[in-house]
């Protein structure tokens, strides 16, 4: 699996993310920023609109976690990051 933020954009000024999860037999993914799984996960989908919970300026990195259709996880999370400025 694989992620892009932004089209692989560098920074954002933004607190709305675009995810591309790249993933073969996804069902759902798990989003969080921390390496701790967040409790919800959503439909997967080859886009995914995200939300930052920490607003402030730095490096944001986004971890995602991937299921199939019986609930189990795909491979090890996927990450990126692009850093926040104002």
């Amino acid at each position: 699996g694989g992620l892009i933020i932004n089209n692989g954009a560098a920074t954002t000024t933004s607190n709305t993310l675009s995810l591309k999860v790249v993933a073969i037999n996804a069902y759902e993914v798990n989003i969080s920023e921390t390496e701790t799984k967040s409790a919800t996960w959503v439909k997967y989908k080859d886009t995914i609109s995200y939300t930052l919970q920490d607003d402030s300026t730095g490096n944001k990195t986004i971890y995602v976690r991937i299921r199939d259709n019986k609930g189990n996880e795909l491979n090890k999370e996927v990450h990126e990051t692009i850093r926040k400025t104002e």
